[in-house]
């Protein structure tokens, strides 16, 4: 998966992020996961014409790979087949774990009111699973977008 964000300086994070995607690909230790090549409901083309696309980074200290996937069975999402209650307007989503094993999130929504109504259902589902607030929870304007899927 490649993706280009407008951003104001390389952060570590991001760099993290990325680098943890392709280090487990090529690795081959475990395969990337993802949800049936795109969420239900998206139209890539659709978003990146008219200019909508947000992205944002949220940064969890102390939540790794269990706790994710704890919250994803409370939201009622399957991330190995796809299916479940996404929510209509995330157009795109990497979840990855830093080399200190804390949980960093990589998201393209529709628009950031599209996403904070999601919080809605999130910050309950994180709370249950003991998931304390993001450290960190930036946004970007996504100026490009490229997903490749070999299956």
């Amino acid at each position: 998966q490649f993706v280009v964000v407008a951003l104001e300086a390389p952060t570590p994070v991001t760099v993290i992020l990325l680098v943890a995607s392709v280090r487990r690909s090529v690795r081959g230790s475990r395969p990337l996961r993802c949800a049936g090549g795109r969420i239900p409901g998206t139209s890539r083309e659709n978003w990146m014409a008219n200019g909508m696309a947000e992205s944002i980074i949220l940064e969890f200290k102390g939540a790794g790979e269990k706790e994710y996937n704890a919250v994803n069975e409370i939201l009622g999402i399957d991330f190995e087949t796809g299916e479940g209650d996404w929510p209509a307007p995330l157009l795109n989503h990497t979840a990855a774990i830093t080399a200190d094993g804390d949980l960093v999130v990589y998201e393209i929504w529709e628009s950031k009111a599209a996403q904070g109504e999601f919080m809605a259902r999130l910050g309950p589902a994180l709370a249950e699973v003991g998931v304390a607030p993001p450290v960190r929870m930036e946004w970007f304007t996504v100026v490009g977008h490229h997903h490749q899927h070999s299956h």
